[in-house]
């Protein structure tokens, strides 16, 4: 069965006979297609655009499905990502945050240490504002990156580019064609 394309928006134009003059009424093509085969198709479709083609696979990043982690994110340039490292204390603890800049797009990962206890998991910041933890294998590279963001040496290096070839097998994952 052949996926269904969007195309550009086209608008009907509708002759209605009112008093014994003529008007002009237009029609957005998504009420054409409704009325062709029906809401639950045209929502299918719609809800398909919106999720991208291919949000089934699970993220290597977090656990989160992948729509929640990248929808709107696909424009984001991994070569050359920026790393920042940010933490703040409160009075439940430090909170600590890396940013990895990506061009137009972000990703946020937190981690909070209350005071005289271990360090929680780290998460990183989903489209809709909440959080998902991140596999072990992020967490490791988010580790190495927070302690050796000052010097940039070799443990800072692995954590970044695990973290950055991550992203990037997601993403391709998710936004391709």
């Amino acid at each position: 069965m052949g996926a269904l394309r969007a195309g550009p928006v086209r608008r009907a134009v509708a002759l209605s006979r009112k008093s014994g003059r003529s008007q002009r009424r237009s029609e957005h093509a998504l009420l054409q297609l409704q009325r062709s085969v029906g809401n639950q198709a045209v929502a299918e479709l719609v809800q398909r655009q919106k999720t991208k083609r291919n949000p089934d696979f699970i993220p290597a990043l977090a656990l989160a499905p992948a729509g929640e982690l990248y929808d709107g994110k696909c424009d984001a340039v991994l070569d050359g990502a920026a790393a920042r490292k940010k933490w703040s204390r409160n009075p439940l603890g430090k909170e600590t945050r890396i940013i990895l800049e990506c061009g137009p797009e972000s990703f946020e990962f937190r981690t909070m240490r209350p005071w005289f206890d271990t360090r929680g998991p780290w998460g990183v910041e989903t489209t809709d504002g909440g959080s998902a933890w991140v596999t072990s294998e992020v967490e490791k590279a988010l580790d190495d990156i927070s302690d050796d963001i000052d010097d940039s040496g070799s443990q800072f290096w692995d954590g970044y580019h695990t973290l950055k070839s991550t992203l990037k097998l997601d993403l391709t994952r998710f936004c391709r064609d």
